[in-house]
């Protein structure tokens, strides 16, 4: 009995340690270079910010360890705004302001109106930010003393909703779901202002974010049935100035050999690196077991050259992606979506693949080299 006992005792031991081993307890000495946004199961406030080190070790909900209380319902994105993360929340329907060196929670700000779930966030001014919404409502809010500034109506423009968004020489420019890509001055936003890009083809990807290149170009990554697009858009003029498209090779056409291009999904993902010379997006291939793979494709700002840059083997489900300042791919696996806490896997250029456990539905990462 004796012996059963402390078998049972050890194995209990072995069994937390196990579980406690992929998280790191707080050290504001150490340097973190990525943040990644955990959207948590809904309804149940299990939104978490995880760390990871410039070590490569991991704190899984750093906001919880330091402010004693749970981030919130659904957290969507993290935004550096004037020297602190704006983290926007839509299920808690509130943006939580973080100090970037403690974590501390320095403000909340809640949004009464019953419109407003906060999905982005956009910095239009010194002063001002833009919150888009799952309803059809913006918000502006004041950025140094975090009030709610007005409520914007948006039901006049037809769009479902505005999720991502970008401001470009004064002007706001922004995924409008179902219209395009819209466009607001933004000293004068509102519902009867916006105005549309002109030329955009294909539908827009609410998960791909516009990238702003080198050459002060707008990319836009919408699809049709067959194919991907790359819309290159002149900030300027608000028209597209470039359309690359990418065609999927169908089963039992000559093309359909290994590594080609089969289609994408609905979590597609852009991103660029700290140059701004390449465009990161993903993709599904044939792999060489006759499957469909997930894989980073690249296009040069330039000479629009597409390439295969990574393919990402042992991924269970692709819900959000990053590309580090430096070109290194990591991706945020949910696994089996079933509420459990899922991974951060870098995929190397040697083809191995790295792996930290963060929150439950990882979505974003951020990486802290932009912060300025």
């Amino acid at each position: 009995m004796m012996k059963k006992l402390l078998f049972l005792l050890l194995f209990f031991a072995t069994f937390v340690a196990c579980s406690d081993d992929d998280n790191t307890d707080y050290d504001p000495s150490k340097h973190i270079d990525m943040i990644v946004v955990n959207e948590g199961a809904a309804t149940t406030g299990s939104g978490a910010l995880s760390v990871i080190y410039d070590d490569r070790s991991t704190t899984f909900d750093l906001f919880q360890d330091v402010n004693n209380r749970p981030l919130g319902d659904i957290a969507q994105s993290i935004t550096y705004i004037n020297g602190n993360y704006f983290v926007a929340l839509n299920g808690s329907k509130k943006v939580e302001i973080v100090e970037p060196q403690t974590f501390n929670s320095i403000a909340t700000i809640v949004f009464e109106d019953s419109n407003i779930s906060p999905r982005f966030i956009q910095p239009i001014s010194a002063t001002e930010a833009i919150v888009s919404s799952l309803g059809r409502e913006l918000a502006r809010i004041n950025i140094k003393d975090y009030s709610v500034i007005e409520y914007i109506d948006i039901s006049e423009t037809e769009a479902m909703q505005i999720e991502k968004m970008i401001t470009i020489d004064k002007k706001l420019f922004c995924a409008a779901i179902d219209k395009g890509i819209g466009v607001f001055d933004v000293d004068n936003i509102k519902g009867s202002s916006m105005r549309l890009v002109e030329g955009l083809q294909g539908s827009i990807m609410k998960t791909a974010k516009p990238i702003l290149d080198k050459n002060h170009k707008l990319w836009i990554l919408t699809t049709e049935s067959d194919k991907v697009i790359l819309n290159g858009i002149n900030p300027e003029t608000e028209k597209v100035e470039d359309t690359i498209e990418i065609p999927y090779v169908k089963e039992g056409d000559k093309d359909y050999v290994d590594d080609c291009i089969t289609g994408t999904d609905w979590y597609t993902r852009m991103d660029t690196d700290r140059t701004k010379s390449k465009l990161y997006f993903y993709m599904t291939i044939l792999s060489e077991k006759n499957s469909r793979l997930g894989a980073i494709f690249t296009m040069d700002v330039d000479s629009h050259e597409i390439a295969l840059y990574r393919r990402l083997p042992d991924l269970g489900m692709m819900y959000g992606m990053g590309i580090s300042p430096d070109g290194d791919v990591f991706l945020c696996d949910c696994l089996d979506y079933s509420r459990q806490r899922g991974f951060l896997r870098e995929y190397k250029e040697n083809g191995s693949i790295v792996s930290q456990r963060v929150g439950v539905y990882p979505r974003m990462i951020h990486f802290t080299e932009y912060d300025k």
